[in-house]
């Protein structure tokens, strides 16, 4: 769907679920993976992410004006971080402490933003703190640990899967087997763990489209179904709307 702008939408409440999920999963296939690295030698992981985007939002930048004016985030990552911190009118929605899964996603948050925003979070700026927001791509290649994973990231924009790439290159870490994809997600993920099997013994595959369309229904079951059919066991995680 080449209208779509996850732009728009960053950092709103279905991307701090979506991202404090996935968090949760590569931490947990790390620790996995490591435990059996002692039994059988595979230590691997696979990642594939059909609908990438760019990997990195301004969720306040006067040049994006529909985002500023839509500012999604609002309800999202700064509500989080402001219930974090007691800034909320209703007392009942502060988070102290906060789970460990939700603490390790507002540190990454803030990590991608850098020192000087974390600084200034820690004195309570939490909209001077946060100018972007880290889409999935960034996640997946800063904490899914070792150097020898295959990541595979699809965007169909060309615009976006530019944009893709020039961050892939500039922020994917000691990653070294990293791909930006200009090609359809859901095929594409099938066509790449047919011919590569994603020789890790773990596998997790993102779906993640904007269902502008009808047919990214079925298309979506499809691929779950022929990614389980090619390499049983996989971890899939599949994003939708409740209607």
């Amino acid at each position: 769907m080449l209208s779509y702008r996850h732009a728009l939408h960053a950092g709103n409440h279905g991307d701090v679920l979506k991202h404090v999920v996935l968090l949760s999963a590569l931490r947990r296939a790390v620790e996995r993976r490591a435990i059996d690295d002692d039994s059988d030698g595979e230590s691997d992981l696979c990642v594939v992410d059909t609908h990438a985007g760019t990997g990195s939002y301004f969720i306040d930048d006067e040049t994006t004006a529909t985002a500023k004016k839509l500012r999604e985030c609002e309800d999202g990552v700064l509500r989080l971080l402001r219930a974090q911190r007691g800034l909320l009118d209703d007392a009942e929605v502060r988070i102290d402490p906060p789970p460990a899964a939700v603490e390790a996603y507002t540190q990454v948050v803030h990590g991608f933003n850098g020192e000087e925003a974390r600084a200034a979070a820690a004195d309570g700026g939490v909209e001077l703190a946060l100018e972007r927001y880290p889409g999935s791509p960034w996640i997946v290649a800063r904490k899914s640990g070792r150097a020898n994973n295959e990541l595979y990231f699809f965007e169909l924009h060309p615009d976006a899967h530019a944009q893709l790439r020039t961050f892939l290159a500039r922020h994917s870490g000691e990653q070294t087997q990293t791909a930006a994809l200009n090609e359809d997600g859901f095929d594409g993920a099938v066509r790449v763990m047919s011919e590569t099997k994603c020789r890790g013994s773990r596998c997790l595959v993102l779906i993640d489209p904007p269902f502008k369309e009808e047919s990214e229904y079925e298309r979506t079951a499809d691929t779950v179904s022929s990614v389980l059919n090619i390499k049983p066991g996989s971890t899939i995680f599949v994003w939708m709307p409740q209607l």
